[in-house]
């Protein structure tokens, strides 16, 4: 291969590689920085403009017991049922924001992530009042419950740190590269 053709193909390697990595989408967590920054005039957004995403696997899990009691023929029946319930939302799974709340400085937001079923969704809010990320916030911190839907479920997650959101951003750097040459002034010019 001659050296022209070399050089061509490494050109046109290097303009694809920049493109393919100038334009890259990353996921980060929401904060309250951000929030405050799409409120600014001229950006105007709301919480509502953001495609949510979950930082972390989360398992519900919604255990009920019932025992109906009834009489029949002089005799107490108990009938126990067991009723169990598993919901696995995967890491980086997306949502939608279901409603939003101000509340303090931040806001309390809900967060659908099953299109199927629009009454389930979780809550999400920033859990001191200096914090930046937005977490889970469970109904009991104790039994890590929160309200799903038709239950209180019990979250089971990895970690030490509940699950907060995401959003996904995209940076592009533009470097424009001016050259000239001087033709100096003269006097009188």
């Amino acid at each position: 291969m001659s050296y022209q053709k070399k050089y061509f193909y490494w050109l046109l390697l290097s303009f694809v590689g920049l493109m393919a990595f100038s334009g890259c989408t990353t996921r980060i967590p929401i904060t309250k920085t951000i929030f405050d920054d799409i409120a600014k005039p001229g950006v105007n957004k709301k919480p509502e403009a953001f495609q949510y995403y979950i930082s972390k696997k989360i398992t519900l899990v919604l255990e009920e017991t019932s025992i109906p009691l009834k009489v029949e023929n002089g005799i107490l029946k108990k009938e126990t049922k067991n009723i169990r319930k598993r919901i696995t939302l995967k890491g980086n799974l997306p949502g939608i924001v279901k409603s939003t709340v101000r509340r303090g400085n931040g806001y309390l937001l809900e967060i659908g992530f099953e299109k199927e079923y629009r009454d389930c969704f979780m809550s999400f809010g920033q859990l001191y009042a200096d914090d930046e990320r937005y977490y889970l916030l469970y109904n009991d911190n104790q039994k890590h419950t929160i309200r799903y839907g038709d239950g209180d479920y019990t979250v089971i997650t990895s970690g030490n740190y509940p699950p907060y959101l995401l959003i996904e951003t995209k940076q592009s750097q533009e470097n424009t590269k001016e050259k000239r040459k001087a033709s100096g002034w003269k006097l009188g010019e």
